[in-house]
């Protein structure tokens, strides 16, 4: 995967209708990925492990429990038995994958002590599949804007 910055001529105007939020072409800047071998989802996901500056294993985790957001009743010892048939890496490795996921509100344990995703992270997978762009916004005025 490549990502550029778009050098074509343009005439962008991004609106958050919702917000009132507003940009003008000379207040984006826009980049364009290409070469792209990865799917929609796990492009988002690298974006969410970037941002959260998220090691190896805790990309692995969050790619692993999004794609079973489905599966109840995941729990810490379902998640180390199934990511240590495909990855070579102790169980203490994943457990403090899952602690950091935790303390960086990634996931959220149920009181039964399921594990899901926190909302920071959509998992909307349709909507991912059609997206065309991703906004991200630099300059906000309140005092916290999530993914």
């Amino acid at each position: 995967m490549n990502i550029n910055i778009d050098q074509r001529k343009t005439d962008c105007l991004y609106v958050d209708k919702v917000n009132l939020h507003t940009a003008n072409d000379n207040e984006i800047i826009k980049f364009v990925i290409t070469n792209n071998k990865s799917n929609k989802v796990d492009l988002y996901l690298n974006f969410i492990s970037a941002i959260y500056e998220l090691s190896y294993m805790e990309k692995i985790l969050i790619k692993y429990l999004f794609h079973n957001k489905g599966v109840n009743h995941i729990t810490n010892s379902i998640v180390v038995k199934d990511i240590k048939k495909n990855h070579l890496v102790s169980k203490s490795t994943i457990l403090r994958g899952l602690a950091t996921l935790n303390n960086k509100y990634l996931i959220v344990y149920a009181t039964n002590g399921e594990i899901r995703l926190s909302d920071k992270i959509n998992n909307n997978v349709t909507k991912l599949n059609n997206s065309k762009f991703y906004v991200i916004e630099l300059d906000i005025k309140d005092n916290k804007v999530t993914i």
